[in-house]
């Protein structure tokens, strides 16, 4: 099999954690499949040596902008929100794609995918804290902020840093198959594979919308999503019809009253996960939930995890529990409003 070049486009301020991985799994399948079938370089379009975020340091010896033009496959790990993309990298991006090489983004990467036009009307993904300015941005992009990965082919793009590694590890299996992908997860000690549509673990939804009235419902959906709500009761909050509340309230929050207020019940569910050592049925009762069944139900669906299995992810350990956290009022399951 020819060499296939994979070229790691380098933008300060430079993430190591991602850049790391990158570089760790790609010499880890040069190990398994042997010189010459992968060859992986950093590049920047810059003669300036990139800083790294959070360290008073620089990255020297990078390749120049020409190691681009024989790229197989583009990565894009992170790249910096607070400007608009460079127009050297922009035309990066666009050439590669141009010529048929495989785009891969992780974390904030996508937005330089998007200010090159690639992902106009296609489903991508970036870490949830920067999906806001995503939208504002790049409304033409069919952004799903709640998956790990998206992959749509030519381009696949990642959510936040460790969903990148997810990222490449689907890739690899794409590429070489499950055996290959399957003995590099071993000797990374991480999962061989997690689907692109299990969810970003994400805190409470936090609203950043222009209708003072929904964003006033909003937090009166947080004091209390855990007791029995229905949509006439919503839509007389903000004294409107049933009915032009249930599409008003999907058209500026991109979600129904009812996914809404599962998602809050849900976020209570897991602060209570990582906060103590409450029972699943306690904490069932505690967020809202009919049963531990309906909990569990739901949470899967959502989160892409059990419950338990998110527990042993993130629940307090030893001395940094400061006790039992404190129990939301048990109610009963509200009405379907969806």
């Amino acid at each position: 099999m020819s060499n296939h070049n994979i070229v790691a486009l380098i933008a300060p301020p430079v993430s190591l954690f991602g850049l790391g991985y990158v570089v760790e799994v790609f010499d880890l399948l040069q190990q398994e499949l042997g010189a010459g079938r992968y060859d992986l370089k950093l590049a920047a379009t810059s003669a300036e040596p990139p800083g790294v975020d959070g360290a008073a340091v620089n990255i020297a010896g990078l390749s120049g902008p020409e190691t681009f033009q024989r790229a197989d496959t583009l990565i894009v790990p992170g790249y910096p929100t607070e400007t608009r993309a460079d127009p050297l990298d922009i035309d990066v991006v666009r050439d590669a794609y141009n010529r048929g090489a495989t785009i891969l983004s992780i974390c904030t990467g996508s937005f330089l995918l998007a200010e090159a036009g690639i992902l106009e009307g296609r489903r991508a993904t970036t870490h949830w804290l920067y999906t806001d300015l995503f939208r504002e941005r790049f409304p033409g992009v069919l952004l799903d902020s709640d998956i790990l990965y998206a992959d749509e082919g030519q381009i696949v793009t990642a959510a936040g840093s460790a969903a990148g590694l997810d990222m490449l590890m689907h890739v690899i299996r794409v590429w070489e198959g499950s055996s290959v992908s399957n003995r590099i997860a071993r000797r990374l000690n991480v999962a061989p594979h997690r689907d692109g549509g299990q969810a970003q673990f994400i805190p409470r939804p936090v609203p950043n919308i222009a209708d003072d009235r929904i964003n006033r419902l909003i937090a009166w959906m947080r004091d209390n999503c855990t007791r029995t709500i229905n949509v006439e009761e919503l839509a007389s909050q903000v004294a409107m019809s049933p009915r032009n509340f249930y599409r008003h309230f999907r058209s500026v929050t991109g979600h129904t009253p009812y996914n809404w207020l599962l998602r809050e019940r849900i976020g209570v569910a897991m602060e209570l996960l990582e906060a103590g050592r409450l029972t699943i049925d306690r904490i069932a009762e505690s967020s809202g939930f009919s049963s531990a069944d309906a909990l569990r139900t739901q949470f899967q669906r959502i989160v892409g995890v059990s419950p338990s299995d998110y527990r042993r992810m993130f629940a307090c350990q030893g001395a940094d529990c400061k006790g039992e956290p404190a129990e939301v009022a048990p109610a009963t399951e509200f009405r379907r409003v969806a």
